[in-house]
């Protein structure tokens, strides 16, 4: 598992495509060599039971033939006639002659694909009207010789061409002759022959109907290995023939004449003939496995459209994952941001969309984060310019106090000390935090400054709870409001504000209230305007309190505006409630006097 998770994408992808060629590789091969077992299984079983098929047909033929031949040779009556017929050549008496044509008109009538037909005596034949088969004489014939002289009843010549007589030619004809010794009922011994000849194109054509079977051979042997019929001669006479030499019925196949064949031997009942069908293999099975081809052209076809969409739906796959992967090292080398291009709607377009978002809200916060930096180098700096020798100003404060003081001036004694103490609270080395007494001092400078500036038009009210009073909180960020509440909602009447510092589930809560005209002087857009920073602006208002608290407790903590009852505006800060080691006390001051 481990070495397929460290493989690229596309090197499995391949690895897949290539397998799945594999199988179907595999497939087509084993469905080739099955198929050629089917097909040579098949075949043999067709033309086996084809071979036997064609078997069942001579043996019926040969049956009835001999059949025949033996109900004339047994018949008491014709071998009365064929003995008279022996002894009307010797004594001129004739009269057996017509009984025996007689019977042969019969015999022949009952025997299809008759060429002629004999019934020879010792001396002479008494040939039927169809052809004679003999020369008619036994001294001068070899068939008659053979037969009357052979140790079997029955004898197959083959076929064979016939003997001329004299006046008759037979030249050029032939027939398969077969012939039975007729003997006496009573001693036994041969007193002449019957003797049939067979069309061979008969035993090829009604035995062996060529519409039966297709691409097949038919070669038919007497026991003497005499071919009596074939349906092709050129085969028939080929010497390769005799290695095919088996005294026993086989079916199998063989390399015969440079080709397979199926080859089935079998013999006759009764004559004993060979029957020999041989099959061209190839011929045979040339439809089939044609068909096959034609089955694996289309596979491979099928195959080839298969890689073709593999290849796309891996493009498809591989392609976006590339691009994915591309824009991910260009953002981490060279601190770009590029976006990769979107198509389709399937998961890998989520991610590229998704990726998108992660970019541009990466890109968003870097930017955000770099104006936080110059912010905060804005504010060390100003915090820097605060620390530089602040004790020139309270020395100078203090040593216009002591003119005032001397003098007798006591407004100019009050409004000194006032922004003495304002500036000692504001500047305090620049530290960033101190406590909440130090900085409801702080406002408390501010609010005396400026009910002199406002000649005592405005009042306040300062109430802390004593537990709250060492808590720390930023610095300087109740004096933007009040100076917002002096801005904003200040009229010819007297102002108040109002201070109130206490702690709400474990958090500080300091709401800060005038009498003013509400919410309605600001813009309802938004409750905290951005601050706008140039030449004579120092950068503070509701919106940098708002963020600083956020920077510095977190995003649950800040300032919300809300209606002050029964008139004005009341700014509430919640602050994270973080009590200082030093304690302090309750806290409650009120100029209205």
């Amino acid at each position: 598992m481990r070495f397929i998770r460290s493989t690229l994408l596309r090197t499995r992808l391949l690895l897949i495509v290539f397998i799945s060629v594999f199988v179907i590789a595999c497939t087509i091969v084993a469905f080739y060599i099955t198929s050629t077992q089917l097909v040579l299984k098949k075949t043999k079983e067709y033309v086996y039971s084809t071979a036997h098929n064609v078997k069942y047909n001579f043996d019926t033929y040969l049956a009835a033939c001999v059949e025949q031949l033996n109900i004339m040779a047994t018949e008491v009556s014709f071998i009365k006639s064929v003995n008279g017929f022996n002894n009307a050549v010797e004594t001129g008496d004739w009269s057996s002659y017509s009984d025996i044509q007689n019977q042969l008109f019969s015999t022949s009538r009952k025997i299809p694909g008759l060429v002629g037909l004999e019934v020879s005596g010792l001396s002479s034949s008494i040939v039927y009207n169809m052809r004679p088969l003999t020369t008619g004489d036994a001294k001068t014939s070899a068939i008659l010789d053979t037969i009357i002289h052979s140790e079997e009843r029955i004898h197959t010549f083959g076929l064979m061409e016939l003997e001329s007589r004299p006046f008759i030619s037979n030249k050029g004809r032939d027939a398969v002759i077969i012939g039975m010794q007729v003997k006496s009922h009573i001693d036994g011994h041969v007193i002449g022959a019957i003797i049939i000849g067979l069309s061979d194109d008969y035993l090829a054509n009604a035995l062996y109907p060529p519409n039966d079977i297709t691409d097949s051979d038919l070669i038919v042997f007497d026991p003497d290995g005499k071919v009596i019929t074939t349906t092709n001669g050129e085969l028939a006479s080929n010497p390769g023939l005799k290695s095919i030499n088996s005294e026993e019925p086989f079916f199998e196949l063989q390399d015969f004449n440079n080709s397979e064949y199926l080859i089935s031997q079998l013999y006759t009942d009764p004559l004993k003939w060979k029957v020999l069908l041989l099959n061209d293999y190839r011929s045979f099975t040339f439809p089939l496995i044609k068909e096959y081809y034609g089955a694996v052209a289309i596979t491979a076809i099928l195959l080839f459209v298969l890689i073709i969409f593999v290849v796309l739906v891996t493009s498809s796959i591989n392609t976006p994952i590339n691009q994915l992967i591309k824009a991910m090292k260009d953002t981490s080398r060279e601190n770009r941001f590029p976006l990769v291009k979107i198509t389709g709607s399937d998961e890998l377009a989520y991610l590229g969309t998704t990726f998108n978002d992660m970019s541009k809200r990466i890109k968003q916060l870097i930017w955000e984060i770099n104006d936080v930096n110059d912010k905060k180098r804005a504010a060390e700096l100003l915090a820097l310019q605060s620390q530089i020798n602040p004790h020139l100003l309270y020395n100078s404060l203090d040593s216009i106090n002591w003119i005032a003081y001397t003098t007798g001036n006591q407004d100019i004694c009050s409004i000194i000390t006032a922004l003495s103490d304002f500036y000692r609270l504001t500047l305090d080395k620049g530290v960033a935090f101190h406590t909440i007494s130090s900085e409801l001092k702080q406002i408390e400078s501010y609010l005396n400054l400026q009910s002199l500036n406002y000649q005592n038009r405005i009042t306040y009210l300062i109430n802390a709870q004593d537990d709250c009073m060492d808590c720390m909180v930023p610095k300087i960020i109740l004096q933007p409001i009040v100076e917002n509440s002096l801005s904003h909602g200040f009229s010819e009447t007297k102002l108040f504000v109002g201070i109130q510092v206490y702690k709400h589930n474990n958090n500080l809560i300091i709401d800060v209230s005038d009498n003013g005209p509400g919410l309605e002087s600001y813009d309802t857009s938004t409750s905290f305007p951005k601050p706008s920073y140039g030449e004579n602006c120092h950068g503070y208002g509701l919106y940098n309190i708002n963020e600083r608290i956020k920077l510095f407790f977190g995003e649950e903590y800040g300032i919300s505006l809300h209606p002050n009852h029964p008139k004005g505006l009341l700014v509430r800060f919640t602050l994270s409630f973080q009590p200082n080691s030093n304690k302090g006390g309750k806290y409650y001051v009120n100029n209205d006097s």
